[in-house]
């Protein structure tokens, strides 16, 4: 809408075209002291080469943290389209029957897939659970 001021100047309203702030500002879960021992996750979109990376991440932080364990990311779901709402609803109740310390998202690359990946972490950071999202440009 747009109106005539005292000054015989147009003025225009206008809206915000980013919309609605769709997850909640919220503190980050408390990051661990030591990663030796701890039982770390993989949750996937089910896109993007999580398959190649997460094995290889495997692989690195097994040499370097040797009592470390690891939950496959088949045992949480897709993260992305399909039942993705109802996946990461589930995602706390899951990654505490696991005894999951620590999270790996991904992978985020290109189109939709970051902010799933975004979402995801979210979720589970709400819940207590420090994540590293796996996210490139």
């Amino acid at each position: 809408m747009n109106k005539v001021s005292p000054l015989n100047t147009t003025e225009y309203e206008t809206l915000w075209p980013g919309g609605q702030i769709a997850v909640p500002i919220f503190e980050p879960a408390r990051r661990p002291a030591k990663l030796d021992g701890l039982t770390v996750a993989f949750v996937w979109d089910y896109v993007f080469r999580g398959d190649d990376i997460f094995p290889i991440l495997q692989e690195a932080l097994t040499k370097a943290y040797p009592t470390m364990t690891f939950v496959s990311y088949d045992r949480f779901g897709n993260i992305f389209g399909g039942d993705e709402h109802g996946v990461r609803a589930h995602l706390p109740e899951l990654l505490l029957a696991s005894g999951v310390d620590v999270v790996i998202t991904g992978v985020g690359c290109c189109g939709a897939f970051t902010p799933a990946v975004m979402r995801a972490s979210a979720a589970i950071e709400r819940a207590g659970v420090p994540t590293a999202s796996l996210v490139c440009q």
